[in-house]
């Protein structure tokens, strides 16, 4: 016979062994769901995580089925093609999304990693399976709302468009009806204005033409409406009195007009200064009216500053001007 020293198989199938149940005991503790099958796809090792994930009453109720039963039918082509990869090349491959059929025929998406390894000395796949459901559902969610947004912002935009182009009309209709009013004040207001200027006239009524004719031809951008954007709340006879003043009319004259005294005139115009916030300044009273006509911005931007200095009550004193 003959004799052979087989010590040194003998220490590399024990560490073989040895080996092996260190990482049967790893993968045992895995959070991820671990599932060993043979050749023919049957199962011949799962860890508790494997039993939880597809809702099997414990790792040994999966040994001996066939991986099939768990992934669902849309996968099983990809599945098999997969595993028959890993048996003959021998290498791992990236992990594929994949769905799981729970034993309560629910529906997860598990990312599933393929490697070939040996296990109980045959050739096994090891399948490394991570539930993702919820991770698929926020993404899911997150491209449904990115849908509804898109399809706000595309309203919104269709209605930006309908809202421009409704001012423009509003805007060429404005000029049309502006160039309209310009025209039947030219020719059937102020030629008339312009025949009565010619007659004879009191001084008085000279004043009234100038004032109803300036008015008139400055209605476009009209002082009046000016001092109405601003809310200064002027009465109307203090409109009249800050018109007449912004022309250059003096107490006497504006008081003749109105029909009332110079005084009464004086306190309006000091009721103008404290509401234009003039009261206390070295502000003139027909440069300030006339810049409000020309440039109301300019005047506006001044008029919201806050004002300092205490408050003057309204007295009867014809203020500078």
């Amino acid at each position: 016979g003959y004799l052979f020293d087989n010590t040194a198989a003998k220490k590399a199938e024990q560490a073989l062994r040895d080996a092996e149940a260190r990482y049967r005991g790893l993968i045992e503790f895995l959070p991820d769901a671990v599932i060993v099958s043979d050749a023919d796809e049957r199962i011949v090792f799962a860890n508790p995580a494997a039993a939880r994930l597809i809702g099997g009453s414990g790792p040994e109720a999966l040994v001996g089925r066939s991986v099939f039963e768990f992934f669902h039918a849309s996968s099983h082509a990809t599945v098999r093609a997969r595993s028959q990869a890993a048996l003959t090349e021998g290498v791992a491959g990236p992990a594929e999304r994949r769905r799981v059929m729970r034993s309560d025929q629910s529906v997860l998406d598990v990312d599933t990693a393929v490697t070939p390894i040996q296990f109980d000395g045959q050739p096994c796949l090891l399948r490394v399976n991570r539930d993702v459901t919820a991770r698929v559902q926020a993404e899911d969610e997150l491209l449904r709302k990115d849908r509804e947004i898109s399809l706000q912002l595309g309203k919104i935009e269709k209605l930006n468009a309908a809202l421009t182009a409704l001012l423009e009309h509003r805007e060429q209709e404005n000029q049309r009806h502006l160039a309209g009013l310009h025209t039947t004040l030219e020719q059937l207001v102020l030629a008339h204005v312009e025949t009565l200027t010619a007659t004879p006239l009191t001084p008085d009524q000279k004043i009234l033409i100038e004032v109803i004719e300036a008015n008139l031809r400055n209605v476009a951008a009209s002082f009046v409406r000016q001092l109405d954007a601003w809310k200064l709340q002027l009465t109307p006879t203090e409109v009249q009195v800050a018109d007449l003043v912004r022309m250059g009319k003096r107490n006497k004259e504006i008081a003749r007009l109105l029909h009332v005294s110079p005084s009464a005139i004086a306190f309006h115009r000091n009721n103008l200064r404290g509401k234009l916030g003039l009261t206390g300044r070295p502000v003139n009273l027909v440069s300030y009216l006339r810049t409000m006509a020309q440039n109301p911005e300019a005047v506006a931007q001044r008029a919201r500053r806050p004002r300092r200095g205490r408050k003057v009550k309204s007295s009867a004193r014809s203020p500078r001007s």
